[in-house]
Protein backbone atom coordinates (compact mmCIF):
# COMPACT_ATOMS: atom_id res chain seq x y z
CA UNK A 1 0.00 0.00 0.00
CA UNK A 2 2.92 2.35 0.69
CA UNK A 3 4.61 1.63 -2.24
CA UNK A 4 1.48 1.97 -4.45
CA UNK A 5 0.72 5.37 -2.61
CA UNK A 6 4.16 6.56 -3.25
CA UNK A 7 4.04 5.99 -7.20
CA UNK A 8 0.54 7.25 -7.32
CA UNK A 9 2.17 10.84 -5.36
CA UNK A 10 4.54 11.21 -7.37
CA UNK A 11 2.98 10.72 -10.90
CA UNK A 12 0.28 13.35 -9.24
CA UNK A 13 3.52 15.73 -8.08
CA UNK A 14 4.59 15.61 -11.79
CA UNK A 15 1.24 16.09 -13.36
CA UNK A 16 1.28 19.59 -10.76
CA UNK A 17 -1.35 17.61 -8.82
CA UNK A 18 -2.16 17.30 -5.28
CA UNK A 19 -0.55 14.34 -3.23
CA UNK A 20 -2.36 11.96 -1.12
CA UNK A 21 -1.33 11.97 2.70
CA UNK A 22 -2.76 8.84 4.75
CA UNK A 23 -1.85 7.14 8.13
CA UNK A 24 -2.29 3.68 9.29
CA UNK A 25 -2.37 2.60 12.79
CA UNK A 26 -2.01 -0.98 13.57
CA UNK A 27 -2.09 -3.14 17.05
CA UNK A 28 -2.19 -6.45 18.30
CA UNK A 29 -4.62 -8.44 19.86
CA UNK A 30 -7.96 -10.13 20.60
CA UNK A 31 -10.66 -8.85 18.67
CA UNK A 32 -14.44 -9.99 17.44
CA UNK A 33 -14.64 -10.44 13.77
CA UNK A 34 -18.26 -11.08 11.81
CA UNK A 35 -21.66 -9.81 10.60
CA UNK A 36 -22.77 -7.88 13.33
CA UNK A 37 -26.56 -6.87 13.58
CA UNK A 38 -29.92 -8.01 12.14
CA UNK A 39 -29.79 -10.14 9.15
CA UNK A 40 -31.94 -7.63 7.04
CA UNK A 41 -29.11 -5.05 8.34
CA UNK A 42 -25.74 -6.06 8.85
CA UNK A 43 -22.31 -5.40 8.44
CA UNK A 44 -19.33 -7.41 8.32
CA UNK A 45 -16.72 -5.76 11.16
CA UNK A 46 -14.42 -6.52 13.50
CA UNK A 47 -14.94 -5.11 17.04
CA UNK A 48 -12.88 -4.86 20.39
CA UNK A 49 -9.95 -3.61 22.38
CA UNK A 50 -7.62 -3.70 19.76
CA UNK A 51 -9.63 -2.44 17.12
CA UNK A 52 -10.08 0.97 19.49
CA UNK A 53 -6.23 0.89 20.12
CA UNK A 54 -5.36 0.64 16.85
CA UNK A 55 -8.39 3.68 15.08
CA UNK A 56 -6.55 5.85 18.21
CA UNK A 57 -3.05 5.11 17.09
CA UNK A 58 -3.90 6.22 13.56
CA UNK A 59 -4.65 10.03 14.65
CA UNK A 60 -1.09 9.52 15.99
CA UNK A 61 0.82 9.13 12.93
CA UNK A 62 -0.14 13.42 11.97
CA UNK A 63 1.56 14.40 15.06
CA UNK A 64 4.44 11.85 14.36
CA UNK A 65 4.37 13.08 11.21
CA UNK A 66 4.57 9.74 9.49
CA UNK A 67 2.23 6.86 7.76
CA UNK A 68 2.43 4.45 9.93
CA UNK A 69 2.38 3.75 13.59
CA UNK A 70 2.44 0.20 15.32
CA UNK A 71 2.11 -0.99 18.78
CA UNK A 72 5.04 -2.48 21.26
CA UNK A 73 2.96 -5.61 20.78
CA UNK A 74 2.84 -5.57 16.86
CA UNK A 75 6.56 -4.22 16.66
CA UNK A 76 8.01 -7.19 19.01
CA UNK A 77 5.97 -9.75 16.21
CA UNK A 78 7.87 -8.57 13.76
CA UNK A 79 11.27 -8.19 14.51
CA UNK A 80 12.02 -11.58 13.58
CA UNK A 81 11.05 -11.14 10.46
CA UNK A 82 13.21 -8.78 9.48
CA UNK A 83 10.22 -5.96 9.19
CA UNK A 84 12.67 -2.64 9.29
CA UNK A 85 10.99 -0.32 12.02
CA UNK A 86 12.01 2.68 13.61
CA UNK A 87 10.92 3.36 17.64
CA UNK A 88 9.23 7.09 17.97
CA UNK A 89 9.33 6.44 21.91
CA UNK A 90 6.14 6.09 24.11
CA UNK A 91 2.92 8.06 23.20
CA UNK A 92 -0.45 8.51 25.12
CA UNK A 93 -3.33 6.73 23.34
CA UNK A 94 -6.87 7.28 24.80
CA UNK A 95 -8.67 4.78 26.74
CA UNK A 96 -4.92 3.53 27.88
CA UNK A 97 -3.95 4.48 31.70
CA UNK A 98 -0.40 4.04 30.39
CA UNK A 99 1.82 5.24 27.46
CA UNK A 100 2.30 2.20 24.99
CA UNK A 101 5.91 1.98 22.90
CA UNK A 102 5.45 3.30 19.17
CA UNK A 103 7.08 2.63 16.29
CA UNK A 104 6.88 3.33 12.59
CA UNK A 105 7.88 1.06 9.53
CA UNK A 106 11.12 2.90 7.70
Amino acid sequence: MRKSIAKLNAERAARGEVVIDFGMGLHTGDVVVGAIGLPERSQYDAIGDAVNTAARMETLTKEFHVDSILSGDTASRLRDDGVALRPLGEAQVKGKAKPIEVFTLQ
